[in-house]
């Protein structure tokens, strides 16, 4: 009797194990499908890639409550609390990321796209009136203004929608 309460008593101990580190390997598991729905959404801008990284956030919290539920020992429970004050703060950032991507769009959609060609068009016709008038000055000083607008507008969106970080420091020299 005794040999078979050590073999039921033993086999209860492994199968615990075993649930906790199926659990660990689902929560890995779906950290790799978190990082690629983060990832995808800073490649893309994609709604429906945030919608997915929120929706594995959540199976990830849902695990980590298992893992904390099942675990064995203090040092287990300790790793799954640390998995999820890591999984806060990737979510955390990544709220940042979608604000500041909502930012990004509003200032290119309603300052830049609006502003800007308005801006051109106010330096040509400024160029043309002062042609037709004969003031050559004033259209030299207009169509360099024309040139430099052009260029702002370019690396302005080169670093919006291309981001291309080289392309920042030409954006703040000509705005200077």
């Amino acid at each position: 009797y005794s040999g078979f309460s050590t073999i039921s008593r033993n086999f209860g101990d492994y199968t615990g194990a075993v649930e906790v580190v199926v659990d660990a390997a689902n929560i890995e598991r779906d950290l790799i499908r978190l990082r690629r729905d983060i990832d995808n959404f800073v490649g893309t801008q994609s709604d429906e890639a945030a919608k997915d990284a929120i929706e594995v956030e959540k199976e990830l919290q849902a695990e980590i409550a298992e893992g904390l539920e099942i675990a064995h020992s203090e040092e287990e429970r300790r790793e799954f609390e640390v998995m999820s004050k890591v999984l806060a703060g990737i979510i955390e950032d990544f709220v940042k990321v979608e604000e500041l991507e909502a930012e990004r769009v509003k200032l290119a959609s309603g300052v830049l796209e609006v502003a800007g060609p308005k801006l051109a068009a106010d330096f040509e016709d400024i160029m043309v009136k002062s042609t037709k008038s004969g003031n050559s000055n004033a259209a030299i000083l207009a169509s360099a203004a024309l040139y430099e607008t052009m260029k702002a507008r370019l690396y302005a969106n080169l670093v919006l929608d291309r981001r291309e970080s080289a392309a920042s420091e030409q954006v703040e020299a000509a705005f200077e």
